[in-house]
């Protein structure tokens, strides 16, 4: 009797072997790496990256003349293997002090902490590190850690987001004010502020946009800084030369006799009204609330994408409705836009992105140098998507001034475009005549998920086992292939 126990026993392992391996249910697989904390966010200066990781830590490479990495040193790191992966430090913030988000200037870095205050390194000649002085920080021993001193925003103020420009920086305080420091005009005054101590703190005045809306999103770009409302209206002060203002006129605003109900805002189109804000050096885009979006400002590589160079914004019949829509594709709408020096990028509906403008470093990886957007037939359908790889989703975007970063949501990073100091973490690596897709993931020791991969098995024959007990002593079992049959058995 017991033989016949495990007979029927093995038998029925059998039948669950065999179902499992005729299943015809996809299969997804996916790899992680060893290292145990990921990459959260990324932050483009001029010619350096750096990377936030979920630990709260931050890690920085390529240009670094002006300690912009925050080593104690001015030598650049990522053309050589050696100096990536786990031999690339983290920035030494200070004891017990994290970061929560971390952006980048022309040459100077800031990170928003996790105590709610703000420290900045790097190049200081227009006093956008906001310490009192004009002196470089970063660049030498001793300078970093607890030696690094928080930028004084205020009495018991705590910061809620920070931006960077070129050679200013801004803060959205608990309170919902903005105050800026660094470059004039740029800053809301006319003059530097944050080279003498007795600009900073309570002194730093918050900028008054002449609104009881809240401020929503910050952004900073060359010369200029613009605020995005809750009431989705738009305003921009600083150097408007090319229009990038956007207020019909090519007049700088920036005095504090600029500001507050004198501050004219950005008409948009009729009923029309923005959702997110994206900056370059001298150009604008506004993401709208029908997913269009429209930019203005300088155009000279056809950032702007309207098929010209032609400049908007530097005059009123420009404005509202004549401001044309940015053509990304027949049927297409846009979910978050990316700017940065002279080039333009639009995440889409579908998950796919578009870049164009500035092009001369492969920066657009089309295997050309021709710029795109500032010519007939350039944009719309016209344009292609970047090719990733795989199936690779962009979780955050990041244009340097020749250089563009993706960050994935498997935590990978790529890198790609001039590349004269490692920004692309390798040396004379993802040159723009190779194919997009082929380009090496950035090695800064973070853990990463590959993107799923599908696959499926599939049994020419298939097999289906029903299993009925009739009574405790007795069971039947009936076996269906493909080909009909059925051959009752009895156990007695």
């Amino acid at each position: 009797m017991k033989n016949k126990v495990y007979a029927l026993i093995c038998s029925l392992l059998s039948v669950c072997i065999a179902i499992g391996a005729t299943s015809q249910t996809p299969r997804t697989t996916a790899t992680e790496s060893k290292a145990s904390v990921a990459v959260t966010q990324i932050a483009a200066g001029e010619g350096h990256v750096c990377a936030l990781f979920s630990n709260g830590t931050i890690k920085c490479w390529g240009y670094n003349g002006e300690g912009q990495l925050g080593y104690g040193d001015t030598t650049a790191r990522g053309k050589s293997a050696g100096t990536m992966g786990r031999n690339l430090a983290t920035v030494d913030l200070g004891t017990g002090i994290t970061a929560t988000k971390v952006v980048a200037g022309e040459y100077f870095t800031c990170a928003l902490l996790n105590t709610k205050q703000v420290k900045c390194w790097g190049r200081n000649h227009r006093a956008q590190l906001g310490s009192g002085s004009n002196n470089n920080i970063g660049n030498a021993p001793g300078q970093m850690g607890d030696h690094l001193a928080v930028v004084s925003i205020g009495s018991d103020r705590s910061v809620v987001d920070l931006v960077a420009g070129y050679d200013h920086a801004c803060v959205i305080l608990d309170t919902n004010a903005v105050k800026c420091w660094g470059y004039e005009f740029a800053n809301g005054t006319t003059i530097n502020i944050g080279d003498s101590v007795s600009q900073m703190g309570d002194a730093l005045l918050p900028l008054d946009f002449g609104t009881s809306f809240t401020v929503k999103q910050v952004v900073a770009g060359g010369n200029q800084s613009c605020v995005l409302l809750s009431n989705g209206g738009v305003k921009c002060w600083g150097s408007n030369y090319h229009g990038t203002l956007g207020i019909g006129s090519t007049t700088d605003v920036g005095g504090v006799e600029d500001m507050g109900s004198q501050l004219a805002g950005v008409f948009l189109g009729t009923g029309r009204y923005a959702t997110q804000l994206a900056m370059g050096n001298n150009h604008v885009c506004a993401l709208l609330d029908d997913s269009t979006m429209k930019c203005w400002g300088y155009n000279n590589s056809g950032q702007l994408g309207m098929g010209s160079t032609a400049n908007l914004g530097d005059s009123v019949a420009e404005l509202g409705d004549n401001m044309p829509t940015v053509n990304v594709g027949t049927n297409r709408t846009v979910k978050k836009i990316y700017a940065g020096f002279s080039n333009t990028c639009a995440l889409l509906d579908t998950g796919a992105m578009k870049c164009w403008g500035f092009n001369e470093r492969g920066a657009l990886a089309d295997g050309t140098t021709t710029h795109k957007g500032d010519a007939e037939n350039e944009m719309g359908d016209n344009l292609a998507t970047l090719n990733f790889g795989g199936s690779l989703v962009v979780k955050q975007f990041v244009i340097l001034g020749y250089d563009f970063c993706a960050l994935f949501t498997t935590g990978g990073i790529k890198c790609w475009g001039r590349n004269d100091s490692g920004e692309a973490g390798c040396e004379e690596c993802n040159m723009y005549t190779n194919a997009l897709s082929t380009y090496t993931f950035v090695n800064v020791d973070a853990k990463t998920v590959t993107a799923p991969t599908l696959t499926k098995t599939k049994s020419p024959t298939r097999t289906r086992t029903r299993t009925r007990t009739l009574t405790p002593s007795k069971t039947f079992t009936r076996t269906l292939t493909a080909t009909p049959s059925s051959t009752p058995t009895v156990i007695p």
